[in-house]
Parts: structure tokens; C-alpha cells; sequence
């Protein structure tokens, strides 16, 4: 092969490359803002759940994240809150400004 071949190949994997790294970093970054989304839920549920007298902590049997199919930020994630006689509890946020939690069911 001529020259011109041999740096269109390298520069052709070169680009690939670059793309394959970019492309990696937006994942990685758009991974960590869901995390922290969730979590701030979570931690408001959480509090609300502590608040409420009329779930006990004992009866607790797990919180746990639902990514919905539809929906826009912040309204596309909920906390179950599963108890140990089988019944779920729904939270979401009850504003956009993420002031709150509403129980959904």
C-alpha cells in the first residue's frame, strides 16, 4: 500500500478512537447524574417515611428506585417502599422544584 493508504488507516482508527473515548465519557457522566437524581429522592422519601407514624420501621422490608418508561425530570423516577405484609407504598416528587414527596397511592 502507498503512504496516503497507510495514514488514511491510522487516521481513520485514530478518529474511531477519539469518538469510542468520547462516547464513553458521556455515558459515564449521564450514569452519574441519574445516580445523583435517584438519590436525591430517595433521601426525601426516606425523611418522609421517618416522618409518617403510620408506617413503623420494623415493618420495612425494602425502598427501592422505578425508572418510569415516560415522563420528564424530575418526574421519571419513583421510591417503593416495600413492606414486610406484601403492600407498596409509591413516592414522587410533588413539584418540579423538587420541594417535596407525594405519596401516589
Amino acid at each position: 500500500m502507498e503512504k496516503k493508504a497507510y495514514f488514511m488507516v491510522g487516521l481513520t482508527g485514530l478518529l474511531l478512537a477519539i469518538g469510542g473515548v468520547g462516547v464513553a465519557q458521556h455515558y459515564s457522566k449521564q450514569s452519574e447524574q441519574i445516580a445523583i437524581e435517584q438519590g436525591e429522592l430517595m433521601n426525601a422519601v426516606v425523611h418522609e417515611v421517618g416522618a409518617d407514624d403510620s408506617i413503623r420501621d420494623e415493618d420495612i422490608r425494602e425502598f427501592i428506585v422505578l425508572e418510569s418508561k415516560a415522563g420528564i425530570p424530575p418526574f421519571n423516577y419513583d421510591i417503593a417502599v416495600n413492606l414486610k405484609d406484601g403492600t407498596q407504598i409509591l413516592y414522587t416528587w410533588s413539584d418540579k422544584e423538587k420541594t417535596g414527596v407525594d405519596r401516589i397511592n
